[in-house]
């Protein structure tokens, strides 16, 4: 039976953020639905970014429509 979660996006969007922080070490995470780095009236919605080193990585957070049942 397939059940309906409209904040599952955002909750998958929170776990990228965890996972990149805690087991990749990443600094400075942010995103998700209010967070955009496009200049002032212009929209650019980032899902999850980081740091690493020297470098800023973004992230365009897609959850799959169905999962998968396990065989």
């Amino acid at each position: 039976m397939k059940t309906e979660n409209h904040n599952y996006g955002k909750e998958f969007e929170e776990e990228v953020k965890s996972f990149i922080e805690n087991k990749f070490n990443f600094k400075d995470v942010k995103g998700g639905p209010d967070f955009h780095i496009a200049p002032p009236g212009k929209s650019n919605q980032t899902d999850v970014c980081g740091r690493w080193h020297d470098f800023y990585l973004f992230f365009n957070v897609k959850p799959q429509a169905e999962k998968l049942r396990k065989a």
